[in-house]
């Protein structure tokens, strides 16, 4: 009689908790071929029958950062060797002839933020703001610094959007990459006002607000703060997590660590002793970047709150992990060069798999390059891709120019990838339709072109998977 009664707790618990989901298709859309269920991250990684199986462990994962730093087309930088010093003229011309790269690709069909066509004046007075003329003729050091506010690297050193639709300001081609908090920086020179820093981060380089990132005295004060040990290591794998509010320190009140940020763990004893105002009883307490009004470095103490989608340690790489990880961002915004607090295409699968402790390279061209198991599926027919991708992983990377996705497997006959999606042909056919959200499709989705995205597929990687 109590297993009788213990079974049918479980079936009603079952139901009620299908019933929920399948609820959620009354108000929430999806795209064709997708369902309620498509939407957890266990619809994916039950169909594994190897899900929880680690798929690199943390010394191969090592292994896989050193390959990618060694890679030159993934144009990632190995800022623990860098050199501490640089030449002032010889990196003024390479600026210069960046920010005139820049200029050239973006002239002639952006818009400024009224919606006026963006000029040659507009792109030179950002050029000429950003040289410094004093740095000509100068072995100058390199500095070091970490950031301190959730930013973004940008392309000039101007606080301007640089757009392709006047009426859009949420696609800015002013953004590189983002930047999260306690993500190291090496500093190069500042705007003539002092406003913006040129930076290299580990992926990518560009202009950061001065007002985001805190300077190190020296570079071990800067090791310290970010090359942390994995066993004092707090990692956040939640889409975005928030401190909690405080009118005691305006500087921690509701600041947002965005997936994969990395911060130190501390010892925090709760007899009395106060953290941001309060005792740390079911709270993280870690170390978070401060800037001082002077804009150095400082250590500050704060507190996560023990039920964040936070980790001690990297979370196991496994195909269940992948997918619990990936399935948190689901429907968020999408953000362009890291813009809005969230993620473009290739950034929202970079951003999954820092959680693991494996960094992946910046855009679709970069990552494409990175030295792992890949497939080139450029030349072969829509029947030999579905050949080669139904025996893929979960958590393979699929390409097309100028977009990436992550795949999640197949249902009924159709390939699932969950993705940061800008655009695509609407469904009617007709035109190009505004996505913009994290979302799960099938391949049979078509590009503005007409072309279905499996058709338009070149490459898939596994990015845990050495190469060969």
């Amino acid at each position: 009689m109590k297993k009788t009664k213990i079974l049918l707790l479980i079936c009603c618990a079952a139901a009620l908790m299908l019933g929920q989901n399948v609820r959620a298709g009354e108000y929430v859309k999806y795209l064709p071929y997708v369902n309620a269920s498509m939407s957890r991250a266990s619809f994916w990684s039950d169909k594994e029958a190897d899900a929880d199986r680690i798929l690199a462990d943390s010394d191969e994962i090592k292994r896989l950062n050193a390959k990618a730093l060694s890679e030159k087309n993934a144009k990632m930088c190995d800022l623990k060797n860098q050199p501490e010093s640089f030449d002032g003229s010889a990196f003024n011309a390479y600026l210069s002839e960046k920010l005139q790269k820049e200029k050239q690709s973006l002239l002639g069909w952006t818009y400024n933020s009224c919606g006026h066509k963006a000029e040659a004046d507009f792109f030179d007075s950002m050029i000429a703001a950003a040289v410094d003329p004093d740095n000509a003729g100068k072995s100058l050091p390199v500095r070091y610094a970490v950031v301190s506010e959730r930013s973004n690297l940008r392309a000039f050193p101007c606080a301007e959007p640089i757009l392709d639709d006047p009426q859009d300001p949420d696609f800015d081609y002013q953004h590189y990459d983002s930047l999260r908090v306690n993500e190291p920086l090496l500093v190069y020179t500042a705007s003539r006002d002092k406003a913006w820093y040129f930076v290299k981060s580990l992926c990518c380089s560009g202009w950061v607000s001065s007002s985001d990132i805190a300077m190190c005295k020296d570079k071990a004060e800067w090791l310290r703060a970010w090359d942390i040990p994995e066993d004092r290591l707090l990692v956040v794998y939640g889409d975005k997590i928030y401190l909690e509010k405080s009118n005691f320190d305006g500087g921690l009140s509701e600041k947002v660590l965005t997936m994969g940020t990395k911060l130190e763990l501390i010892d925090a004893a709760g007899d009395g002793s106060l953290i941001n105002n309060r005792s740390p009883y079911n709270n993280y307490a870690v170390v978070l970047p401060e800037r001082l009004k002077d804009g150095s470095y400082a250590r500050k103490a704060a507190l996560i709150s023990e039920p964040a989608k936070v980790n001690v340690g990297y979370l196991p790489l496994t195909k269940a992990n992948i997918a619990r990880v990936a399935f948190g961002a689901l429907g968020n915004v999408y953000g362009w060069g890291g813009m809005l607090n969230t993620d473009d295409c290739s950034g929202f699968v970079r951003s999954v798999y820092k959680c693991f402790g494996l960094e992946l390279a910046r855009n679709t061209v970069c990552q494409a390059a990175l030295p792992v198991s890949s497939f080139d599926l450029s030349e072969l027919s829509d029947a030999e891709k579905e050949n080669v991708i139904r025996k893929l992983p979960l958590g393979a990377v699929l390409f097309f120019k100028g977009h990436e996705m992550l795949y999640l497997g197949s249902d009924n006959g159709r390939y699932y990838v969950i993705d940061a999606l800008s655009s695509m042909l609407s469904i009617s056919g007709g035109s190009k339709m505004r996505v913009r959200s994290v979302v799960v499709n099938t391949l049979d989705i078509k590009r503005p072109s007409g072309k279905t995205w499996l058709s338009e597929l070149n490459l898939a990687n596994i990015p845990y998977s050495a190469k060969p």
